[in-house]
């Protein structure tokens, strides 16, 4: 019997509370609008934070035969993360990262708790793993907060996950890093993940300047579908493509479904035995240690710093 193909979406939805967040309900009705038409199997979203934006999304999920959903509903700490699956869910958990962004009022992935959700779902196929993830972001160039060490921390924590499992994994999510980055090099090379979008040929930038919440932004891919096989059943991408980068109007105002595009990747999984542990590229080691030494020595001056305002004051 041939396999089934599987249709993975992940989109940052930026349903944020205002001013955050801009034309938050008409962006997401949009987002619910597209889910049956773009015939989904599963939808990890990032930063649904207001709950009337997750609950429309679930509904729009189930009308389009998504039926079960996961999320994690907190005030604060609870990273915003909502998946939507046409299959059941086994089990799911939620690992909030050590590393975590510092607290100031001006970045908020302190207060969002980031980590990733880890899902096991009953696919057609056989079970597989869904890692939903929204990493350490970057805020501006010129702020001295670690935030290379802090993604670097935060990929070596997924790392140690990942080597953990035994079935075929989608890892998937809003990565807030570009593939010329340390962290892309040093995911790849402790996990052995595969890019799918650069493995199909459709490596297209998500965060676009044509994005009318984008204008003044630079052309550059920071969302991702990867794919690591298992110990009995292993991966075949079939296509990849960008999506949710349609302009409309709302309001009168130019608008799209959010101020990032999503990645929609079409997936067999077939069976035979992948590498569930893949050899760690010592390259990858050295950058990760690297970061981790740097991000140390920053957040030390900055707190050092602090300390001697705080004193002066």
């Amino acid at each position: 019997m041939d396999a089934v193909p599987l249709r993975v979406a992940t989109l940052n939805a930026w349903a944020l509370p205002a001013p955050i967040g801009h034309q938050v309900p008409g962006r997401i009705q949009q987002i619910g609008a597209a889910l049956a038409p773009l015939h989904l199997d599963v939808v990890a979203l990032q930063e649904v934070w207001r709950r009337d934006a997750r609950d429309l999304l679930v509904d729009a999920g189930r009308r389009s035969g998504l039926h079960y959903h996961w999320h994690r509903s907190r005030a604060l700490g609870g990273s915003g993360l909502l998946v939507l699956s046409r299959w059941p869910i086994l089990d799911a958990a939620f690992e909030a990262y050590l590393l975590g962004g510092p607290p100031h009022l001006t970045q908020l992935d302190y207060f969002a708790g980031k980590g990733f959700a880890r899902l096991r779902i009953a696919g057609p196929d056989g079970p597989f793993t869904l890692i939903n993830t929204h990493l350490q972001a970057r805020y501006g160039r010129r702020v001295d907060h670690g935030y290379v060490g802090r993604r670097a921390g935060q990929i070596v924590q997924l790392a140690k996950t990942l080597r953990a499992l035994r079935d075929p994994v989608l890892l998937v999510g809003d990565f807030n890093m570009r593939e010329d980055h340390t962290g892309y090099a040093v995911l790849r090379g402790l996990t052995g993940v595969r890019d799918v979008s650069r493995e199909r040929g459709r490596a297209e930038a998500t965060v676009l300047p044509e994005n009318p919440y984008r204008s003044h932004d630079k052309p550059r891919r920071v969302d991702y579908v990867f794919a690591r096989d298992g110990s009995e059943a292993r991966w075949e991408p079939l296509a990849a493509r960008r999506a949710f980068d349609t302009l409309f109007t709302l309001g009168g105002e130019p608008a799209t479904y959010s101020d990032h595009a999503g990645v929609i990747a079409d997936v067999s999984l077939l069976e035979g035995t992948g590498v569930v542990a893949p050899q760690v590229d010592p390259h990858a080691v050295a950058v990760a240690r690297r970061a981790l030494r740097e991000g140390r020595a920053r957040v030390a001056r900055r707190r050092g710093s602090h300390r001697g305002g705080a004193a002066a004051a």
